[in-house]
């Protein structure tokens, strides 16, 4: 898929690391691909991963919540992806930033490139703190779902 890293054997980024940890310390949560975003590259940060509806859900809201506290909207989104293997159709979620804060459509300074990394920086911090709470939890409610 586009902007995924070629093989699940590359490192993870430092800047994403500690958001990445946390998620994959809660049983039932396991990182599949991740960016701590690029500027250079158009890319913003993104984690995605496997989980219960319930604590994606739950994220999702927590995030929500968070929002007076983050520079940035994030949101978890859902997205079916093929197992070429078995032929399933397997869901996953996507932790990503909307609004795209760092493509370089236009010739911005550095300095304001890196006053929104700064920026993307703390909201990974700040969802990581978020990740943790999830992870002292026993159970996560229901999530409503409307068809």
């Amino acid at each position: 898929m586009d902007g995924f890293p070629a093989r699940m054997s590359d490192p993870i980024e430092p800047r994403i690391a500690p958001l990445c940890a946390a998620l994959n310390a809660i049983p039932g949560v396991k990182t599949l691909y991740s960016c701590e975003g690029h500027w250079q590259r158009n890319m913003d940060p993104y984690v995605l991963f496997r989980s219960s509806l319930a604590f994606a859900g739950e994220f999702n809201a927590r995030l929500i919540a968070a929002s007076p506290e983050l520079a940035f909207f994030w949101r978890v989104s859902g997205m079916f992806l093929s197992d070429r293997v078995h032929s399933a159709r397997i869901l996953q979620f996507k932790l990503t930033v909307q609004g795209r804060p760092l493509e370089n459509r236009t010739l911005l300074s550095r300095f304001v490139r890196l006053g929104c990394r700064n920026k993307i920086d703390h909201d990974l911090v700040v969802i990581e703190r978020i990740v943790r709470s999830l992870g002292s939890q026993e159970s996560f409610p229901p999530v409503q779902v409307s068809l």
